[in-house]
């Protein structure tokens, strides 16, 4: 017996529970927020939104692509259907660019999805029932793999969003290493309605998104696809987007701090 135990070797780690998991990515995703780790980073932000009509077919593409440097975005192209936007136009969407760095610097709203973490909060999780499904390598890494529903009961409803949060499911494969969500499948569980349905319904929300850890162990989106389907007041709406970052280059520490 004892020749058969120094065999085995030392027991293995406890195994972690979903919500142990789930902890430590938020506590994860609070430390890089505070400490804005792609701030030293140059890359750029390719996006393709197309509406669709009632059969299906593209109405209108529309084909972004942005410079993001030390957080702060600059748009350098936009085409609608294919054509480049007149330059008056592209100075008011980079007017907007601007505001929307501001408001994220101002607040904890991830209003670009680069800023993965802003979304991960506890209160955010408790909303939610994680599961564990297993342990699988992705992207050359192991991972955590997990579902997730909503937890039930009465979940609390203090802004528009809420209901969207609220009727959120999917699948999430979480770095077991640096506790970073490496890729997130999602999906809404129920359509969700504004004001009753008054202004408009979000019937279907198909959103995937897979990120990327460089060297030195910061984490980035890679890419993104969604589907989305709905009603705006009288008029359906149905869209498809595609963003891809990449070119990611690491800029000195000091210019980072200095830019504007």
């Amino acid at each position: 017996m004892f020749l058969l135990l120094l065999a085995l070797g030392p027991a293995t780690a406890k195994a972690l529970t979903a919500d142990e998991i789930m902890r430590k990515t938020v506590a994860k995703a609070d430390s890089a927020s505070n400490a804005n780790p792609r701030i030293n980073y140059l890359y750029n932000k390719t996006s393709v939104t197309e509406k669709l009509d009632a059969k299906g077919k593209v109405a209108e593409r529309r084909e972004k692509l942005i410079r993001i440097k030390s957080g702060k975005g600059s748009v350098v192209q936009i085409k609608i259907n294919g054509k480049p936007l007149p330059g008056e136009e592209l100075a008011r969407e980079q007017a907007e660019v601007q505001a929307e760095d501001q408001r994220i610097n101002d607040s904890r709203v991830a209003r670009r999805s680069d800023n993965w973490e802003r979304l991960l909060t506890t209160e955010l999780i408790s909303r939610y029932k994680f599961t564990l499904v297993r342990q699988e390598p992705f992207n050359g890494r192991m991972a955590h793999m997990l579902t997730f529903k909503p937890a039930g009961g009465e979940l609390p409803v203090r802004e528009i969003s809420d209901r969207f949060i609220n009727n959120l499911c999917g699948t999430i494969w979480v770095d077991a290493e640096d506790f970073e969500i490496a890729k997130a499948d999602l999906w809404l569980r129920s359509e969700v309605t504004l004001w009753g349905g008054l202004l408009g319904a979000l019937r279907k929300f198909d959103y995937k998104v897979e990120r990327i850890r460089l060297d030195d162990g910061v984490w980035f989106n890679r890419h993104a696809r969604g589907e989305f389907a709905g009603r705006k007041f009288v008029d359906r709406v149905f869209m498809r987007t595609r963003v891809q970052c990449g070119d990611f280059e690491r800029i000195d520490a000091t210019q980072a701090r200095n830019d504007p």
